[in-house]
């Protein structure tokens, strides 16, 4: 029996642990104030496309990646974007030869209508379906910021630099370790409503990557969605996240290897492994609204169809100015007719290419301004 157990224990804790993989990678680093780097926030999302990016974003964290609805409408109506810019991105739409789907001339009517709108009307079918998210939907509790805030406590504690009178006692000891140690003694999430917080604290084991193994299991998250679930956990609290990340790098630069990030993963759990327990079944499953069996795609679509709408006009617009040679082109077409065969020494050097007259334009295109700037002034001295 005991073999079996632990059996069953192997295979479930490595049921989680390349989806905890990505989630953290997906995390970007947040340097300190005292030498701040700008770094990109969507950086852990660039193995995405456009698309997917802005569909977990929105899953996770109500997040989009759009521009509201007055924005294309201005662009629409001053003519900067098209009908025709419109149709090519609808063509380039997941709608486009769905039979299912009204007719090109409804769809355009309709994704203009949709641009009266305030915001982009649309379900958003979450995938934080977690005690925390369903009880403050439900009943219009704070939950979500509870946890952030008792979390930011022991974080600000832990990481802490001097500036506290009292030192955190575990400071030497890991993240979860040292949060374990506080948390067990910690009366206030029982004041709050958690009750038996304390005895599920000193109960867990002392291994972070069981704890999210464990937790995920008992939480019911599926496994095609948890590397999506944990990363919409870690984005609750961005602000730690992004400097625990930090660390890892400043870690793995000295070729060491940082852990905290997964400290911090396990200890957002544990707060909803204690919701769990902490409200009768009843009151969560009420609490669960059934996710619809699917999202109207027009609504879904929208706003990524205008989104490549305008990418349409600027490209366009680019396209344009590319086609015809700036003015200054033509203006030096005009003076190199009477130093030609000086330009084809200096083209031939500096591009190792034939320049008949045939090839100038084309040729000039490559050439920048301040060289050949530089060059027409050397000859009229």
């Amino acid at each position: 029996m005991k073999s079996q157990k632990s059996a069953s224990s192997a295979t479930a804790s490595m049921m989680f642990r390349d989806h905890t993989d990505t989630a953290l990678k997906r995390i970007p680093p947040l340097w300190p104030l005292s030498r701040f780097v700008a770094v990109n926030p969507f950086s852990g999302l660039s193995d995405m496309s456009f698309e997917e990016a802005s569909s977990l974003l929105s899953k996770t964290i109500g997040t989009s990646l759009t521009m509201p609805p007055y924005f294309y409408r201005e662009r629409y109506h001053s003519g900067v974007i098209t009908k025709e810019d419109l149709k090519k991105a609808l063509h380039e739409s997941a709608l486009a030869g769905d039979d299912s789907q009204p007719s090109e001339c409804e769809l355009i009517a309709d994704l203009i209508e949709a641009l009266e709108n305030h915001s982009w009307k649309k379900e958003r079918i979450s995938l934080l379906s977690l005690p925390s998210s369903l009880l403050d939907a439900a009943q219009g509790s704070r939950w979500n910021s509870f946890v952030c805030e008792e979390i930011s406590k022991w974080c600000t504690a832990y990481f802490d630099l001097g500036q506290a009178l009292w030192s955190f006692p575990w400071k030497g000891m890991p993240l979860f370790g040292a949060w374990k140690e506080a948390a067990s003694l910690d009366c206030n999430p029982e004041i709050s409503g958690i009750a038996g917080w304390r005895n599920l604290v000193r109960e867990l084991p002392n291994d972070p990557d069981e704890v999210v193994e464990e937790a995920a299991f008992k939480l019911g998250i599926p496994a095609d969605k948890a590397s999506e679930t944990f990363y919409g956990l870690l984005l609750g609290i961005g602000g730690w996240a992004g400097h625990l990340q930090f660390l890892a790098h400043e870690k793995m630069l000295r070729g060491e290897k940082g852990d905290s990030l997964i400290d911090l993963l396990a200890i957002r759990m544990v707060y909803e492994l204690a919701l769990q327990s902490a409200f009768p079944q009843e009151t969560l499953l009420l609490s669960q609204t059934p996710a619809p069996s699917g999202m109207d795609t027009t609504l879904a679509s929208e706003e990524l169809i205008w989104q490549r709408a305008h990418e349409c006009a600027m490209q366009r617009g680019l396209f344009a100015k590319l086609s015809s040679p700036p003015l200054w082109i033509e203006k030096t077409l005009l003076k190199l007719r009477r130093i030609s065969p000086p330009f084809r020494q200096f083209s031939a050097s500096m591009f190792g290419l034939k320049s008949s007259g045939a090839h100038w334009k084309k040729l000039l295109l490559k050439v920048r301004p301040w060289d050949l700037q530089g060059f027409l002034a050397s000859r009229s001295r």
